[in-house]
């Protein structure tokens, strides 16, 4: 993956040392990381997520990507997708946003882009979501992709709401 270029968006690479302010506003925010396992992060602990991410983009050709607004260049959130830990091979999409940018379908958008790389480029036969019971704003945004429940799940050291969807036929 290079680019996923969506009407208002541009989901693309890390630049590690670039990216960090952008990604430390929401990775390091108390309210954004509620449901996120492993929780807020400081900035040295935001970059090194970082380098992970671009480090497991590198070795499986796919992972967590920062979203970029087109209106200002900024990295307002990351959406990807990622093997999911002790289930692999089975791939979880994720997203997450920066607090300011939320209600405004970005999540929504970025997920649907990389839904469709998920099916078309990595022709996946079923794709996951595993969201917090409490997290509604994500519960909608995977019904919004045409993801339904499938059951509850144990992962992240949490039960979690496991959502699952196929490709297109």
């Amino acid at each position: 993956m290079n680019t996923i270029e969506t009407e208002r968006l541009l989901i693309r690479k890390w630049d590690v040392e670039k990216d960090l302010d952008d990604a430390f506003s929401f990775y390091g925010d108390e309210e954004t990381m509620r449901f996120i396992p492993g929780g807020v992060k400081d900035r040295d602990q935001t970059r090194a997520a970082l380098q992970r991410m671009v480090d497991r983009d590198k070795e499986e050709g796919f992972g967590i990507w920062p979203v970029e607004q087109k209106a200002d260049r900024r990295v307002i959130g990351a959406c990807g997708v990622f093997n999911i830990p002790d289930h692999a091979p089975d791939v979880e999409i994720a997203w997450i946003f920066d607090k300011l940018y939320r209600g405004h379908g970005y999540a929504t958008e970025a997920a649907r882009a990389v839904t469709q790389f998920a099916f078309a480029e990595l022709r996946l036969p079923v794709l996951y979501a595993l969201i917090h019971q409490d997290n509604a704003p994500s519960i909608r945004v995977a019904e919004r992709l045409g993801m339904s429940f499938a059951r509850m799940m144990y992962a992240y050291d949490r039960d979690l709401r496991l959502y699952e969807r196929q490709p297109p036929s």
